[in-house]
């Protein structure tokens, strides 16, 4: 009679790291097809964007154009309003009044200074 117990099975190293390598692989390829996919929605939202900034073009020209008419019908209704009742009254009622735009003071070319000139080490520091 043999009393031996069997003695319990011990495994190598090489299943367990297949096991865990297999994960890292399936982990990165699913990153991999979502930052594609990620990529592609996002180049396709550029082109959407481009598409509809080119659309805006002439509607900003157009708003730009009546606003013109619109101030200058202001500013012929605060002249009329100098000489004309109903004008002036129109021009209180609605508290109409007109500022022009102010420009900036004009610097003279002799304060402005010449920004120096970059060098490699300068370039080298740059943020990039």
């Amino acid at each position: 009679m043999n009393n031996a117990q069997p003695t319990p099975r011990s495994y190598g190293p090489f299943w367990p790291l297949l096991l865990v390598a297999a994960s890292l692989i399936a982990l990165l390829a699913l990153q991999l097809v979502i930052a594609v996919q990620i990529a592609a929605q996002q180049s396709a939202g550029v082109v959407r964007l481009r598409e509809q900034q080119a659309a805006l073009v002439p509607q900003a020209a157009q708003a730009a154009q009546v606003e013109e008419k619109l101030k200058s019908m202001m500013i012929d209704l605060l002249h009329l309003a100098q000489t004309d009742d109903d004008a002036q009254r129109i021009v209180k009622t609605h508290g109409i009044t007109y500022t022009p735009p102010q420009t900036p003071p004009a610097v003279p070319r002799e304060a402005v200074q010449p920004l120096p000139a970059r060098t490699a080490a300068t370039n080298a520091m740059a943020p990039r």
